[in-house]
């Protein structure tokens, strides 16, 4: 969970629990001082959230010892930096100073990331076939097309290929084509781009609990209940997991008419491939099939 402090009426953040914590046993945080995070709808004093109760000093001549108890919560608070937030509702445009930009850009938008991911997958898929085509013999094409027919699942070993050019993608650029096209970004929470290593295990993460192993039915059970968790906490698994979080702007027009073009496209090209497929086995075997 993150917030954000109002200090002499200049929002700062976003800070995680156990900062918050700490700053408020070194004396840096104070019980009047305001904050805000997403599911308030309006600043609260720091002394009347409940996530705080119990790490002020009652006393002024209070140890600086914390108690077994305090340790506990102190101890709670660091694993909940990793757990899945609470669901909370989305965070209304202006709150009392906080920068609307900030709450714009952390609005899930589950369907933006699904069509970002869908056409990374178009775009990676479009290119090996491409280059599989062009180097490899008439046969193997053919058995690639009779194994698609027959259940095997190319497209998810197809997928599993992308998860390391998806996790260079993350690494360097903080962006896939299919997230640049539709204004997403994937940052670490401590700021900055990922490492290759903290991108790759996600794109992994995703891989497997996001898109079920690509497989069919299996990945549209998984991305429906990601789905489900997405929009009930405001994060994913992997993102908690790894440390990310997913920044978004809402998309100009002539973004989305490209994605529905680039969609119109796909599907007019399945929709020949499952017309011509018979046609273009039988002139691949007229050129030397199996």
């Amino acid at each position: 969970m993150q917030y954000h402090l109002n200090i002499a009426g200049e929002p700062g953040g976003p800070h995680s629990q156990f900062t918050i914590i700490d700053r408020i046993r070194d004396g840096s945080v104070t019980p009047d001082m305001m904050i805000w995070r997403q599911g308030f709808d309006a600043w609260r004093r720091v002394g009347d959230v409940e996530e705080f109760e119990g790490y002020w000093k009652v006393a002024k001549g209070e140890e600086d010892t914390p108690t077994r108890a305090e340790k506990g919560r102190l101890a709670r608070a660091k694993s909940l930096e990793r757990a899945e937030p609470k669901a909370v509702k989305s965070a209304p445009m202006e709150i009392d100073g906080l920068d609307s930009d900030f709450v714009e850009m952390q609005k899930p938008r589950p369907w933006l990331r699904f069509w970002a991911r869908m056409v990374d997958y178009m775009w990676f898929t479009g290119v090996v076939v491409f280059i599989l085509a062009a180097i490899l013999p008439v046969s193997s094409v053919q058995w690639m097309m009779w194994a698609s027919q027959h259940y095997i699942p190319i497209e998810s070993l197809l997928i599993l290929c992308y998860v390391p050019v998806e996790a260079w993608c993350l690494a360097r650029f903080g962006k896939t084509p299919g997230r640049a096209l539709l204004r997403l970004e994937v940052v670490s929470v401590t700021g900055g781009r990922l490492t290759f290593q903290q991108a790759l295990v996600r794109s992994v993460q995703v891989y497997v609990k996001g898109v079920g192993l690509w497989l069919p039915l299996v990945s549209l059970l998984v991305m429906s209940w990601s789905r489900v968790q997405l929009l009930r906490r405001g994060q994913t698994s992997w993102d908690v997991d790894c440390g990310t979080a997913v920044t978004s702007e809402p998309p100009q027009r002539w973004r989305l008419v490209l994605l529905g073009a680039m969609v119109l496209g796909l599907a007019v090209l399945t929709a020949m491939g499952f017309i011509l497929r018979p046609e273009l086995v039988e002139a691949m075997k007229a050129q030397g099939g199996l």
